[in-house]
């Protein structure tokens, strides 16, 4: 009997020890815990118009019609390259020094320039050469990272600067119910100092406190629920297990 009560007094020590311990202990897979003090005040939050232009590193899906796309309205991709029309569709990637090896143009500095202007710049310097050009540009590398509940991430692609965090999170598929629709933080800029804000989308009324607006790179965290009592059963069941085992040998050894 009295080794029934050591081991019952143990057992409850090693739950006492893992109550005091952190979140790690139970979620060794929780990431970006914050306190208030890591917290980026919204006047600090950087300004999503530069996030939004193109620099170097950038991925651009490049194509380009002749005659304002005229062709590819009425008859269709199958029957413009029956006639042989200017087209080209490819990815090009945009150089340290800024520019990008486009066809015909060869060199081209595009850096800083938005996607619209990049549009109407390109088109510009092709009608030289090809008769009223129409440029189709998008940046296949601007996307943000959504990580939700335990184990739940997906990247999503962006290419407008008023993509706003209620279109991400719609795209996401929502919050999920394992996780804090009044707790969603936004983490952005480098990573060595990241700003950091959190947002509250738990009462309707509290969209007009943000600026929803989101840019590339972002990083959207939907704090999950801590459900502790499943925690610790997971981390306490292999010692509970234990303590079990040795009982019953015992007392079938001293019956």
């Amino acid at each position: 009997m009295q080794l029934i009560k050591i081991l019952a007094y143990t057992f409850f020590i090693s739950l006492l020890m893992y109550g005091f311990s952190s979140c790690k202990v139970f979620y060794p897979n929780l990431m970006f815990k914050t306190t208030k003090k890591d917290l980026t005040p919204d006047s600090l939050i950087i300004d999503t118009a530069d996030a939004f232009l193109i620099k170097p590193g950038d991925i651009l899906d490049f194509q380009i019609f002749s005659n304002k796309g005229f062709r590819l309205v009425d008859f269709g991709l199958e029957q413009q390259n029956q006639n042989n029309l200017n087209r080209v569709s490819v990815d090009y990637v945009v150089l340290e020094d800024s520019t990008v090896v486009l066809p015909i143009l060869g060199s081209t500095k595009i850096a800083g320039y938005s996607r619209e202007e990049a549009i109407l710049f390109l088109e510009e310097l092709y009608s030289g050469v090809i008769n009223d050009p129409l440029v189709f540009l998008s940046i296949n590398n601007w996307r943000v990272y959504v990580f939700s509940g335990i184990g739940n991430a997906q990247a999503i692609a962006i290419d407008n600067i008023n993509t706003s965090l209620v279109e991400i999170l719609a795209r996401f598929g929502g919050i999920p119910n394992t996780s804090k629709s009044f707790k969603v933080k936004i983490i952005r800029g480098s990573l060595e100092k990241p700003t950091i804000r959190v947002i509250d989308l738990y009462r309707a009324k509290n969209l007009k406190l943000y600026d929803l607006n989101i840019q590339s790179n972002d990083i959207i965290y939907i704090e999950p629920v801590y459900r502790i009592t499943s925690g610790v059963l997971g981390e306490i069941s292999p010692v509970l297990s234990l303590i079990t085992t040795f009982i019953l040998i015992y007392s079938l050894a001293n019956p």
